[in-house]
Order: C-alpha cells, then sequence, then structure tokens
C-alpha cells in the first residue's frame, strides 16, 4: 500500500529529531516561521549534492525573509559528515536512515523515477564539475525527493513529490512563495 501524500491544507506531521550534531530538531522549532522542508536520497548522490548547493546559496535571503530550512537525507550521520557536511550547511541537516520521515511525510521510491532521473545529463554534468560523483547509496537507491512549504500556522501550504530522483521545486517557485506568503 502506498503512503499517502501530503495534500495543500493538510497539518504538517510532527517530529523531533536529532540533526547532524545530535541536537533535537523538531517542527515545534519553527512554530510561527515559514519552513522548506526538504527530502534528499543519500548523502553521496550527486543531484542531492548539486541541489544542496542551491539552498545554501539561497538560504541567506531567505533567512532574511523569514524562510528556515532543514534537509532530510536516508544516510547515517557518519555518512554525511563525509559527504553533505563538506559544504559550508547553516540550516540543519537530518540523518534518517530509519526513514521515519519519509514514511510520515509520503515519501517513497520509484523505480522508473530512478531510471527518467538517470537520463539528467546536464544536471549530472553540473555536479560532475562540481566535484560531485556517485557514490555508496544507502537506503533505497530509488528514492525520490520531496519538499514541502510549510505555513507559520504549520499546514502544509505546497506538497512537491519529485517524479524522478533529481526532480525539485523549483527555487524560483519557493522565491515566490516566500515573497507573496506571510
Amino acid at each position: 500500500m502506498r503512503p499517502r501524500h501530503l495534500q495543500i491544507g493538510d497539518s504538517a506531521p510532527s517530529f523531533a529529531v536529532p540533526n547532524l550534531e545530535s541536537k533535537t530538531i523538531s517542527l515545534d522549532d519553527y512554530r510561527d516561521r515559514r519552513l522548506l522542508l526538504s527530502f534528499f536520497r543519500y548523502g553521496a548522490c550527486p543531484l542531492c549534492n548539486l541541489r544542496m548547493t542551491f539552498l545554501i546559496d539561497a538560504y541567506p535571503r531567505w533567512q532574511e525573509q523569514g524562510l528556515d530550512v532543514v534537509a532530510v537525507f536516508e544516510s547515517p550521520a557518519e555518512r554525511l559528515l563525509e559527504t553533505v557536511a563538506k559544504q559550508p550547511i547553516h540550516f540543519p541537516v537530518i540523518p534518517d536512515p530509519d526513514r521515519s520521515l519519509y514514511k510520515t511525510y509520503g515519501v517513497t521510491a520509484s523505480g522508473w523515477g530512478y531510471v527518467v532521473g538517470a537520463f539528467r545529463i546536464r544536471a549530472f554534468r553540473d555536479a560532475f564539475k562540481r566535484g560531485f560523483h556517485i557514490g555508496k547509496g544507502e537506503g533505497a537507491i530509488t528514492q525520490l525527493p520531496a519538499e514541502f512549504l510549510i505555513g507559520p500556522d504549520q499546514t502544509i501550504e505546497r506538497a512537491y513529490y519529485g517524479k524522478d530522483i533529481g526532480d525539485h521545486l523549483p527555487i524560483d517557485e519557493i522565491d515566490t512563495w516566500v515573497e507573496t506568503s506571510s
């Protein structure tokens, strides 16, 4: 049975989990703030690391506009410290190797999405140029990304479930939401 996808207007499922620094991060920490909750594949995924660079670059302006970011990976903390955390990240990264948050938010895997994503030649080229190479995968190699824009009242204002391994909510759509939401 496929997990239920969250919809606009749903309450964001609560969580309290450790981040890379073993500090507990909870949804309640973001009450009265706007939040981008971003689900990735594994720490050595080149497309995921490329996407992280875009989030890292946008984060300072988003922070000024009242948007926080939390990233979730299915890798264990020690692998994330060797891969994703080599970049200067100023928002929480959550290791979720047992995939509990993925299940809670209805984030799934897809063999077809894996195949389609393998043809994102330009994105792979860009990732390789930045030094992000395919490494050991943890979890489901066919894991799809997902992103949620959560309002200050902790309701889902946008639920984006990737159709392939490199499909994320467009940055300009996040920018528009940040500029027009309150």
